[in-house]
């Protein structure tokens, strides 16, 4: 069965990353496409300090595929968080960004008032997880 819910605002995004890292647990894997910076880039240099730090403690092997644009923003977050992430770089500039944990998928739209669905689905999440690979694959370090 499908379920899909849609969060609204930096509360909503936050309730959406806090119940996923209460959740995991050390050593799953997440894979974030298309990470980088919107139109509120304090706050999100804030807001994946903050949750960066909390998934690293966890012991979370993270993958993310940045927007070549992200470059000087994604160093700042690991300078505030004294951790590297496994990470490479594809597109320029993409609004939204997509985060793939266990059977979740979660699409942010990064906006003033930023908008995060979520779908929970076996099927979807393994679909996007071979994006992902695939994407992986011809990004740049």
């Amino acid at each position: 069965r499908v379920k899909v819910e849609v969060f609204i605002g930096w509360r909503g995004i936050e309730t959406v990353y806090i119940n996923l890292l209460d959740i995991a647990k050390k050593n799953e894997e997440v894979y974030i496409i298309g990470a980088g910076t919107g139109k509120e880039e304090k706050k999100l240099e804030l807001f994946y300090t903050k949750y960066g730090r909390i998934a690293f403690k966890k012991g979370l092997k993270i993958k993310i595929i940045f927007n070549e644009s992200a470059r000087n923003y994604i160093n700042k977050i690991e300078k505030n968080i004294k951790r590297v992430y496994n990470k490479r770089f594809l597109f320029d500039y993409t609004p939204t960004e997509i985060l793939v944990f266990r059977n979740m998928v979660a699409i942010l739209f990064r906006r003033e008032e930023p908008i995060i669905v979520l779908i929970r689905d076996n099927e979807t999440a393994n679909s996007f997880r071979k994006y992902f690979e695939e994407l992986w694959n011809i990004s740049k370090r």
